[in-house]
């Protein structure tokens, strides 16, 4: 499924990954549902975090 995407994600691809907007990505990721680390301005994500949060809601 995630195969396409590189190994450090950017809230966009979470986003197009999640099916759902940019506002509820940036909430997921300042509420540390969804844990990423900020590169100056700029939120990062491995995608094992990504798949990780898939996995939580999934239960």
């Amino acid at each position: 499924m995630l195969e396409n995407y590189e190994t450090i994600l950017i809230p966009e691809e979470c986003a197009e990954i999640l099916r759902i907007g940019m506002n509820e990505t940036y909430k997921l990721l300042n509420q540390q549902q969804l844990i990423g680390y900020k590169v100056g301005k700029t939120w990062r994500i491995p995608k094992e975090n990504l798949i990780n949060y898939i996995k939580s809601k999934i239960k």
